[in-house]
């Protein structure tokens, strides 16, 4: 499924972008709303090319296991 979320949000991505001109040509007015489309995308994969937690998760299916790697607990004293 995570191949299939990746190459999902790349091809949006790329219909965004080749929607930039036909909006620059047609609808100029709606060129910094695509343009706005485009960071949180790109953000996203990112996230999800370059995550840990995100290969924690779908990969390793060993989300417990990698909390604890993550972000390790605070031993806790007692008194």
């Amino acid at each position: 499924m995570l191949r299939l979320l990746r190459y999902t949000m790349l091809a949006e991505l790329v219909v965004v972008v080749a929607a930039i001109p036909i909006d620059a040509i047609y609808f100029p007015e709606n060129v910094g709303l695509s343009l706005l489309t485009i960071v949180p995308d790109l953000i996203w994969l990112l996230y999800l090319f370059k995550s840990r937690r995100v290969d924690h998760v779908f990969r390793g299916h060993d989300w417990n296991v990698a909390v604890e790697s993550i972000h390790p607990l605070k031993p806790t004293f007692s008194a």
